[in-house]
């Protein structure tokens, strides 16, 4: 690999031009002479895409003596993610341990770009010892072993910005290869603009990086620390490190990968910088994060090179798949509700813990959604206005009367009605999915009952007046959806009841296909 500085130098990314190759972070200086490149003006992506809707997208300058500059991630008010040697190419003094500053600048942020600063020190690296390497940092690139990351904590906080989402989740999963696109500069410059790169596939470690994970080549000078998410979210699954050449097909670059101890280090010091809760959004991200890791991986296993559609399977999971009360995470109010982090952290790790086993069945991951849900707790009493049943406390449900207003209710007893008299809007197939949790909260585990909404015998829908709660099925039972049988698993080929199923099927993979 070649380094991105204006020496020649093994591999980074920051913006340096002289003969680089494999850093993001660029050097104002001339090309390398007989480069016949005009590196000014050479595009990064090809072809580019519009990134404002990233708006945690961030253009990072190196107040050094080389007016470097790099490319980072917004995660949060204060707190900025970037590459480890865009950190340690910035001394007060050749090999000083003192760092200088740092001038941050948020082009997409709502109501109009955002400039901050870093002051002297206001920094973390991963590795502690990243910025004393022997031979000095542009040495850093014949250190494999070491992670290189490194946080900005600027002065003033961002705002208008929203964050993306970080995940323990290990990317690429097994042999699987998600589509990904990076975040980065529409051509090596100083105050370039931002740019969405095309999709590309997602690969695991490389030439020895084992903290890294790799891509062909979609970067280019000045692109050092910034993000690379999965293909059409916002989940931030690396950033950017080096890259090994500039041709297309050809070349790779590497990231950073995030996940495990990396994950806990970065949350940590998020917190420690006045960020500390886990709100609905996260949690609805890395559940989807982690179930749309199990697809990948298992499709991939059934199907080599299989590629998964994040966009398709986050759709999907952003709701914990078709659960009533999990459905409403999309509309609940962060002020209505708590979340754990401790009991979401617990159920990311069952979920990833078992993403490997491919023989997982839908009765264990659906165990494990359940316990990520109960990470959530409404503080809406009954009688209290609501807009989902997440708001309401304990076993309550947020039942919308004719003109769409909810009130937090008892959960229903069997016999009682379940009809959803709020109708607008809705066809009687979803309805049916919402009646459902007026008899059971949570997916139909909780209570033992269902709403008796389909008669699989005529394969019809009942009149909805008729609608009532009862115990619900046995296996071998007619089902509509999982909340109709006792082991909360309805067949989707059988429309039956059963035990178990396979989490991952062919028809799984195939409504998730990418990209």
């Amino acid at each position: 690999m070649r380094a991105r500085l204006a020496i020649v130098l093994p591999s980074c990314a920051l913006a340096i031009l002289v003969t680089v190759a494999g850093c993001s972070s660029e050097h104002m200086s001339a090309p390398a002479e007989g480069s016949g490149v005009d590196r000014a003006t050479q595009p990064i992506f090809a072809p580019q895409r519009d990134a404002s809707a990233y708006t945690e997208g961030a253009r990072v300058k190196v107040n050094n003596a080389a007016n470097d500059f790099c490319s980072g991630v917004v995660i949060a008010p204060r707190v900025v993610l970037t590459a480890a040697h865009c950190i340690a190419f910035n001394p007060t003094s050749a090999m000083n341990a003192t760092r200088g500053t740092w001038t941050i600048t948020a082009p997409f942020a709502a109501g109009g770009a955002q400039v901050r600063t870093v002051s002297i020190n206001q920094w973390d690296t991963y590795e502690p010892n990243f910025t004393t390497l022997s031979g000095g940092v542009s040495n850093y690139d014949s250190h494999p072993e070491l992670h290189d990351l490194g946080l900005l904590y600027v002065d003033t906080a961002f705002t208008g910005i929203s964050f993306p989402t970080l995940s323990r989740t290990r990317y690429p999963i097994g042999a699987s290869h998600p589509q990904v696109s990076a975040v980065g500069r529409a051509f090596v410059g100083e105050t370039a603009g931002l740019v969405l790169s095309q999709p590309v596939a997602m690969s695991g470690s490389a030439s020895g990086y084992l903290n890294d994970n790799t891509t062909p080549v979609v970067t280019n000078g000045g692109d050092s620390g910034g993000g690379l998410f999965l293909e059409g979210t916002h989940m931030l699954v690396g950033t950017e490190t080096r890259f090994s050449g500039q041709t297309q097909g050809t070349d790779t670059d590497w990231w950073a990968r995030l996940d495990g101890n990396v994950y806990d280090w970065i949350i940590a010091h998020v917190a420690s910088h006045g960020v500390t809760t886990t709100t609905l959004a996260t949690l609805r991200d890395e559940v989807a994060n982690a179930l749309c890791a199990r697809v990948a991986s298992c499709c991939n296993a059934a199907s080599p090179g299989y590629t998964l559609s994040s966009a398709k399977c986050h759709a999907i999971y952003d709701q914990f798949g078709f659960e009533a009360t999990a459905r409403g995470i999309q509309t609940a109010s962060a002020a209505n509700v708590t979340v754990d982090t401790a009991t979401k952290d617990s159920c990311i790790q069952k979920i990833d813990d078992e993403t490997a086993d491919c023989s997982v069945g839908t009765v264990e991951v659906k165990t494990a959604i359940a316990h990520c849900l109960s990470a959530v707790t409404g503080k809406l009493a009954i009688g209290a206005s609501c807009t989902s049943s997440l708001e309401c406390a304990g076993n309550a449900v947020c039942e919308l009367d004719a003109a769409g207003a909810g009130t937090c209710k008892a959960l229903r007893t069997a016999g009682q009605s379940c009809e959803i008299v709020y109708k607008t809007g809705t066809d009687v197939a979803k309805r049916d999915n919402l009646a459902q949790d007026l008899c059971s909260k949570r997916g139909g585990g909780q209570s033992g009952l269902y709403c008796d909404a389909y008669d699989s015998a005529l394969g019809a829908y009942r009149t909805e007046s008729t609608w009532t709660c009862k115990s619900a099925l046995a296996d071998g039972s007619g089902c509509s959806t999982d909340a109709y049988c006792s082991s909360f698993v309805c067949d989707a080929a059988s429309f039956t009841c059963v035990a178990n199923s396979p989490f991952v099927n062919t028809n799984v993979c195939t409504a998730f296909a990418g990209p």
